[in-house]
């Protein structure tokens, strides 16, 4: 029972740090998108 509630804990653990890593790559995709409306916008601006 020991090495279940073990393995249990440790695919929590692992499972928590995936989604942890999946909210970071998201937050930093936003962020270049973010960027990336600005730079089309301020070329779309340039051009008229």
């Amino acid at each position: 029972m020991e090495y279940f509630l073990t393995a249990t804990a440790i695919i929590w653990a692992v499972v928590f740090g995936y989604v942890l890593f999946i909210i970071g790559r998201q937050r930093k995709l936003r962020q270049e998108i973010e960027s990336l409306k600005q730079l089309v916008a301020e070329k779309q601006k340039n051009t008229r």
